[in-house]
C-alpha cells in the first residue's frame, strides 16, 4: 500500500510492502536526471540534479542498504547507461519512507518511529502516524 502526502514544504511517500515470508525486498529509484546518493547509518540520502534540485531522505522500518548498479537510461534514451539505486532490506513486511524537498533543504532529520514518522525541519518536528 502506498501513501503520498504533500506536507508543509516537502512530499512524504510511504510504501508498505508485505510478502509471504522473509525475502529480500527492494524499492527501486530510477532517476531521469543525474543523482548522487549516499548511505547513512539510518537510511540513505539522495540529491537529484536539474531545476532547483531535489533532496531525498530515505528510511525503512527494517535495516536498509543502498545498492547502486548500472542500468539502461530513461525510455527516451535507453542506450545511455545510468546508475540505478535500490533501497534493499530483508523482511516479510516493512515500510519504506521517502521525504522529498525541492530547492534549499529545510528538512534536518527523518526518523521512523514505532507509530509513524518524525520529520524535523528548521526548529520544528512534525509527526505523521501510520
Amino acid at each position: 500500500m502506498r501513501h503520498v502526502e504533500l506536507a508543509a514544504g516537502y512530499l512524504l511517500d510511504v510504501l508498505t510492502v508485505t510478502a509471504d515470508g522473509e525475502h529480500e525486498l527492494r524499492l527501486a529509484l530510477r532517476p531521469g536526471v543525474p543523482v548522487t546518493a549516499r548511505q547513512q547509518p539510518d537510511g540513505a540520502q539522495t540529491h537529484w540534479s536539474g531545476g532547483a534540485g531535489l533532496h531525498g531522505w530515505h528510511r525503512c522500518r527494517t535495516p536498509m542498504n543502498l545498492v547502486a548498479a548500472p542500468g539502461p537510461g530513461t525510455a527516451d534514451d535507453p542506450q545511455r547507461t545510468v546508475t540505478r539505486y535500490d533501497l534493499a532490506t530483508r523482511a516479510a513486511r516493512t515500510r519504506y519512507v521517502s521525504v522529498y524537498q525541492a530547492g534549499e533543504p529545510t528538512v534536518t532529520g527523518v526518523t521512523v518511529t514505532g507509530d509513524g514518522i518524525r520529520i524535523d525541519t528548521d526548529g520544528t518536528s512534525t509527526h505523521h502516524g501510520w
